[in-house]
């Protein structure tokens, strides 16, 4: 903020007969240097994107990319909202509010509400771009505008990313190009799903067979037998969906996990919120009944017992975000068959081997409890219809026009709001990626030895084929060495993930194409995009699950226990400021609820740590190559928008101490009560008001609460003053009678914030104040007598020049001079009895003070300032290295001394000087709204 009054330090022109060189020292420190918050993944994580594992048993566990006909419905994952990495300064952490941006967002800022994008951004990003929008209020927007504008979400789809989507189609172009070369099995299945005549042909014949089977059974256990025959050809969703993965605490053996299933609507919260559920009540049994009647099962009370039944079910689920402990979900046991028998007899119906001494791990012991007491208290006949239904819903997407169609008017058009089907042979091409990904990914080298045949005009048969290879080859891993070189999804995945228990990170080269990684574009825009997914997923392996795992894999806790209370503290920060974050529909306008900031949270740390990490690795790469800083910083923002949307939420963050106000003069005063209403601690840019009113009123809050309140006069607490106070309280020149200051900087654009009333503006504020504070702190705690004020003021009536007298008892006077018209030497002197101190110009930022008593022993002290870690032409100015002493009398009198305001400036010092230049302004006639009526003054 005060960059247009700095300079570049002058040497002094007089001579001296002693110099004192002082070099420079760090400013003294309570605390540590710099520590950074970060955030952090999900247990078997994959973001976006499914994963289509072959260690998938029963169900599919993940998100498939768009099949909105299949028996799931599920849609890709929503695009992901960002915080902000914070930096920790010793135990503080210091929140900028500049009225700019905050913390690492650097972008050019015109005095209008208008942005200036450089010439140097190249024109396929500046497209991208609403230059319109304030990056503080929406930086997203403001990003990413242009391209939203320009977009238009497909009418068959529920979200649409340029990232993802866009990559995602180019692959597919591709993949139908391949499957067009009829390549053996591949070809074979596309070809078979096309081919819709037949299927429509078929109508529901493929279904009789299982349907006949499942009314045959003449017990419970017949059926919980057949259910997992069922599973193993359809995939379908009974109540124990099952995987084989990594025992994550003895991490050398694959063993099977079971976890709660059983519903069909997309999370348990559909059928226990009966807000939600009475939206989706009637057109879910409408697709019941649609589809049991399409395949001829007569049970009229279907959709009644279906919907009955899986509503006790999601009772008895644990919310998703309880699912995210994988301590709380690690629960090996044996005895299946005695613990839970139900399970048991569904597990070896799907060819799974166990007796009493196997281990598995029960992801949810009391929903399987709830499960086998819900399984002995319904009826053969409802079981029969439930999962009969379930059956034919997994198995619809392979059948005639008439299931897709009603499959598509629930889950497509009433749960996801698509207006139409996405075209046959995208719906095709996805459902060969997903049952046969790895050998179009090896596509043209390599041709595994599929030990199935598939047929051209059997689309159902073939679907149900490669189901069973799947889990097959899933089975056939149980009790077998964990294969750390396997992956879990093809290589044309336009997905990244973490492995906690392999301690892996993998990108597939589907994601290392444009706009994620570019060979051609600028490093920093690969940085802010790849990097941040890099720097995402490795993150990940320290947020609320991956923190869990050590080294090795294994779920062993490895944090002290002061660490891992220090990042739930942290952690709770994200929950909270998520969970304030409203979501909204395409509109923009219907507000769709809240989001939940715990079970969003892995990604939101995630978010939040792969932009510090990303940052932090340019900003290496930065320091090894001559780059314009201010173009890497956009470059690299723009690659992945970030930014607190308010003031408020910035003063919300629990994880933020101190709040430094550097906005303009007007919002000093509430911007510092918002900050002191939250309980931060306030640094505040001089002058902290605009009057001696708003400045009490400030203190007055401050005191109330306890907190740290202080006018960031920094100059106070440079080594130069400090040795300055020191030599006249050891009397050096003798009594003070007189100190003279001047500041002066010529500012010829009308357009300058300093010329406009309304914004605070004049040279008294900004400037005036500097001279002002030297006279008082030559005279501590003394008022003036008499105040002599000429000077003369602009058209819009602000104060452009002033010379001020300050008459004290016993013939001691001050005077000041200030100007926005012309540039002063800007050096202070004080005269005393014995000789005069001269604190040479730029005497803001002084680092030269010289004695002369008039005896020929002139002493020059000298005290050297730090080399500032960024050259003043990039992000710094002249001298601005020693707001570091600033900083750190600020963390000392906060964290060591306990105290609510410095020594060195305390807040009855910066009452005064409000009081004196109201009396000042009062005598120019200067005014602000924020006086309210001439009166005031």
């Amino acid at each position: 903020t005060n960059s247009y009054m700095l300079d570049e330090p002058r040497e002094a022109q007089y001579p001296s007969s002693v110099v004192h060189r002082f070099p420079y020292q760090l400013p003294p420190s309570p605390s540590p240097l710099l520590h950074r918050v970060r955030d952090v993944t999900k247990h078997r994580h994959s973001d976006d994107l499914d994963d289509t594992t072959s260690s998938i048993i029963m169900g599919t566990k993940g998100f498939e990319a768009m099949d909105i006909e299949s028996s799931n419905g599920l849609a890709s994952k929503a695009a992901k909202a960002l915080s902000p990495a914070r930096t920790r300064m010793g135990a503080l952490v210091v929140a900028l509010i500049l009225g700019v941006l905050f913390v690492v967002l650097v972008v050019s800022f015109a005095q209008t509400s208008s942005i200036r994008v450089d010439s140097d951004l190249p024109a396929s990003v500046a497209a991208l771009m609403n230059v319109n929008a304030l990056p503080c209020s929406d930086f997203y927007e403001f990003a990413c505008g242009g391209w939203l504008a320009n977009t238009s979400l497909p009418p068959d789809r529920p979200s649409f990313s340029r990232s993802f989507s866009g990559i995602q189609d180019a692959n597919d172009d591709l993949f139908r190009t391949i499957l067009a070369e009829k390549w053996p099995l591949v070809s074979d299945l596309y070809d078979s799903c096309m081919n819709t005549s037949v299927l429509d042909a078929l109508g529901a014949a493929p279904l009789g067979p299982d349907l006949n089977a499942i009314r045959s059974t003449k017990s419970k256990h017949e059926l919980l037998a057949l259910v997992g025959a069922l599973s193993m050809k359809s995939g379908m969703n009974f109540l124990f969906p099952a995987y084989i993965d990594v025992d994550e605490q003895r991490g050398h053996t694959m063993v099977l996990h079971v976890e709660q299933g059983g519903i069909t609507l997309p999370d348990r919260e559909d059928y226990v919120n009966t807000t939600r559920f009475a939206k989706l009540d009637a057109p879910y049994r409408l697709m019941i009944t649609s589809l049991m009647t399409l395949a001829g099962w007569s049970d009229d009370t279907v959709a009644d017992t279906v919907v009955s039944f899986e509503t006790v079910v999601a009772q008895a689920m644990l919310p998703k975000a309880a699912l995210r402990d994988p301590n709380a979900t690690y629960n090996p046991t044996t005895n299946i068959s005695g613990t839970y028998p139900s399970m048991y007899v569904a597990l070896r119906g799907a060819n799974i081997s166990l007796d009493d001494t196997t281990r598995v791990i029960v992801v949810t012991p009391a929903f399987f409890r709830a499960a086998e007491t819900l399984l002995r208290q319904s009826s053969l006949q409802a079981l029969q219809s439930v999962v009969a239904f379930q059956f034919v819903l997994a198995s619809s997407g392979g059948l005639a026009a008439s299931f897709r169609n009603a499959t598509f008017a629930f889950f497509g058009q009433t749960i996801y709001g698509l207006q139409t089907m996405r075209p046959r042979s995208q719906q095709c091409t996805d459902k060969v990626n997903h049952h046969l990904g790895e050998l179009m990914a090896r596509y043209p080298t390599t041709r595994d030895d599929y030990p199935v045949v598939l047929t051209r005009s059997d689309y159902f048969g073939n679907i149900q084929t490669l189901t069973q290879l799947n889990h097959m080859r899933a089975v056939t891993l149980l009790h077998t060495e964990v294969d750390k070189t396997r992956w879990s999804m093809p290589a044309h995945a336009v997905n990244a993930y973490y492995n906690p228990t392999f301690n892996q990170i993998v990108f597939p080269a589907g994601i290392l194409q444009p706009p994620f990684f570019d060979v051609d574009a600028d490093a920093a825009m690969n940085y802010g995009a790849i990097g941040m997914v890099i720097g995402h997923e490795i993150t990940h392996g320290f947020d609320d699950q991956g923190r869990n795992f050590n080294g090795d894999g294994l779920l062993q806790p490895w944090w002290s226990d002061s660490t891992a209370a220090q990042f739930q503290d942290k952690a709770k920060c994200i929950v909270d400021q998520y969970a304030n974050m409203p979501v909204y529909g395409h509109d923009k306008a219907t507000l769709l609820g809240m989001v939940n900031g715990q079970l969003t949270l892995g990604e939101t740390i995630a978010d939040v740590g792969g932009l510090a990490v990303a940052f932090q690795a340019y900003a290496v790469r930065m320091k090894k190559a001559a780059v314009n800083g201010k173009t890497y910083v956009r470059y690299l923002c723009l690659g992945i928008p970030q930014c607190y949307d308010s003031y408020d939420a910035l003063c919300r963050d629990p994880t933020i101490d101190v709040v430094y106000v550097g906005t303009l003069h007007t919002y000093h005063h509430p911007h510092t009560m918002l900050a002191l209403s939250h309980n931060k601690h306030v640094l505040v840019e001089k002058p902290m008001a605009l009057n001696r009113r708003d400045a009490a009123d400030m203190v007055s809050l401050a005191k109330s609460k306890g907190l740290f309140l202080m006018e960031a006069m920094w100059t106070r607490f440079f080594p130069a003053i400090r040795h300055v106070r020191s030599l006249l309280a050891d009397g050096a020149i003798g009594d003070v009678h007189a100190v003279h200051a001047d500041m002066g900087f010529a500012f010829p654009s009308s357009a300058d914030r300093i010329w406009k009333r309304d914004l605070g503006g004049g040279g008294l504020l900004d400037i005036g104040i500097y001279p002002l504070a030297f006279v008082s702190m030559v005279f501590p705690h003394e008022i003036p007598v008499q105040v002599h004020t000429v000077g003369s003021l602009s058209d819009d009536g602000v104060d452009v020049f002033a010379v001020v007298t300050l008459q004290y008892p016993r013939h001691r006077y001050g005077t000041i001079q200030y100007s926005c018209l012309a540039d002063f030497r800007e050096e202070v002197t004080i005269l005393g009895s014995k000789g005069r101190l001269v604190i040479d110009a730029p005497a803001h930022t002084p680092t030269r003070v010289r004695v002369d008593r008039g005896t020929g022993d002139a002493e020059l002290f000298e005290f050297a300032l730090p080399k500032p870690a960024v050259s003043a032409s990039t992000f710094n100015f002249g001298g601005s290295v020693g707001l570091s002493y600033e900083a750190a009398a600020v963390t000392r009198a906060i964290l060591h001394d306990r105290a609510t305001e410095c020594a060195e400036y305390p807040l009855s010092e910066s009452l005064f000087l409000a009081g004196l230049m109201d009396t000042i302004r009062r005598d120019l006639g200067v005014v602000y709204d924020a006086d309210f009526t001439p009166s005031y003054l």
